[in-house]
């Protein structure tokens, strides 16, 4: 949401930007209120977890303000007070949903699912938010908007996101994460490497310098989607393998 928000304010791809943020608002607020329900697909019942359902409340709490702040600039409204909102929660909002998606997971919402190949579906999982995450502090440099902070999340996540990517193509039997057991999980994973290889070294230079011009900021918001959409098809193929 952050991250498309950003960009729309920015003037890169306004049109396809501008939709997303929307989408994504209204996903987050459907597939949280889902989970506040319970949901016997994903084996999840919030009255058996009060763990996991008082972190989702607290991420409700969070999100409301969040998702109604991203539809306001997403409209055009870049007043200050719903971009403050925006950097001020996204990423307590997202800390407090992966706390929840944990507890879900240990307490046996994955279902069937053996522990390593959960841990592998997580962390791809945990790829896609990264992607973004990514993009949205890229474009922050690139408004010079909350430069510090985005530095520094920047390099991490970059960091984070090249770690796991080389565990999830290889495997990595310390971390509990399983090789792609064949060329369909591993098609996807190398067409993300690819792409990825390719805005690494502006993500380096965009943390190193504090900078970032239009050019890059447009191509990271190509590719890093681009690696959204590949990254979501490994994790999708993961989830449904039945080998």
């Amino acid at each position: 949401m952050a991250k498309a928000v950003c960009f729309f304010l920015s003037g890169t791809d306004v049109v396809a930007q501008r939709d997303m943020a929307f989408a994504a608002a209204d996903e987050f607020d459907t597939q949280l209120e889902v989970l506040l329900n319970g949901s016997a697909s994903l084996g999840f019942d919030p009255e058996a977890q009060p763990e996991a359902r008082r972190l989702l409340t607290e991420v409700t709490a969070l999100s409301q303000p969040l998702t109604a702040s991203v539809r306001q600039l997403a409209s055009g409204d870049t007043h200050a007070i719903p971009m403050r909102y925006v950097l001020e929660r996204n990423v307590p909002t997202l800390v407090r949903m992966n706390e929840a998606v944990g507890v879900i997971a240990q307490s046996g919402g994955q279902g069937a699912i053996d522990q390593d190949r959960a841990t592998t579906i997580n962390l791809a999982g945990r790829q896609r938010m990264l992607s973004q995450k990514i993009a949205k502090a890229a474009c922050l440099i690139g408004i010079r908007l909350d430069t510090a902070h985005s530095v520094e999340e920047l390099r991490a996540a970059t960091a984070l996101f090249d770690e796991t990517l080389k565990q999830l193509i290889r495997g990595d039997e310390s971390a509990g994460l399983l090789p792609p057991p064949n060329m369909q999980i591993a098609t996807p994973l190398r067409k993300v490497d690819a792409y990825w290889q390719a805005v690494l070294p502006i993500l380096h230079g965009a943390y190193e310098t504090g900078a970032i011009d239009t050019p890059d900021l447009a191509k990271l918001a190509h590719d890093l989607d681009r690696v959204l959409v590949e990254m979501n098809r490994a994790v999708g193929l993961w989830a449904s393998y039945d080998g």
